[in-house]
């Protein structure tokens, strides 16, 4: 616990810093539904504050999904920690976009960092690698696949993210993976808040 205190110190004093750059909004945000399943059918659904929407034709009540595959089998408990941290660190991600005040969106930014790398330790030894996309219905409680772009690149660039994080693990400078890994997060986030797939 002492080790993820003193990344997440670093990391603020980063963010506060100003070394990560928010995107500038398109337009006023909106709050568009996800949905996140773990393999034991839990399910962690997430509103998130996003510049584009993009509805499902046919199914307004449908949920944008998509999902992850580990490299092996996890306990309940442990893959609820991966997939819920994951969804809370978009939530807070998509809160400090949104957020007018600079001290309000660092604070958010830093919590959310929080949640990725919570997630990224409970995955253990496992790594995550980018499943399906597409849409969850709530009334036929069934996924589509669609393979849309911009949502199969967030997912891999969350994918990527949590890689890197657990990188960070590994060595005595966390830094360099830390701010590698926030880049990611914040790439899937702004694939997700602008349906935009980024093409390195």
């Amino acid at each position: 616990m002492r080790r993820i205190g003193a990344v997440l110190a670093t990391l603020l004093v980063a963010v506060l810093g100003g070394v990560i750059a928010t995107p500038a909004q398109a337009g006023p945000p909106q709050r568009e539904g996800y949905l996140a399943i773990t393999a034991y059918g839990d399910k962690f659904p997430g509103w998130f504050w996003i510049d584009e929407m993009e509805g499902i034709i046919g199914c307004p009540k449908c949920l944008h999904w998509f999902d992850f595959h580990k490299s092996q089998e996890l306990r309940v408990e442990q893959e609820a920690a991966v997939i819920g941290g994951v969804i809370a660190g978009l939530d807070l991600l998509g809160q400090a976009r949104a957020a007018t005040s600079p001290r309000i969106r660092a604070a958010l930014r830093a919590d959310a960092l929080g949640q990725f790398i919570s997630a990224a330790h409970e995955l253990g030894g496992a790594s995550l690698r980018a499943g399906p996309v597409g849409y969850y219905d709530p009334d036929r409680d069934a996924t589509v696949e669609t393979g849309s772009l911009w949502l199969a690149a967030a997912d891999q660039d969350l994918v990527d993210g949590i890689t890197l994080l657990q990188h960070s693990f590994e060595g005595p400078t966390p830094d360099p993976w830390i701010a590698a890994a926030v880049a990611q997060f914040d790439e899937a986030f702004e694939e997700i808040a602008t349906k935009q797939a980024i093409v390195a």
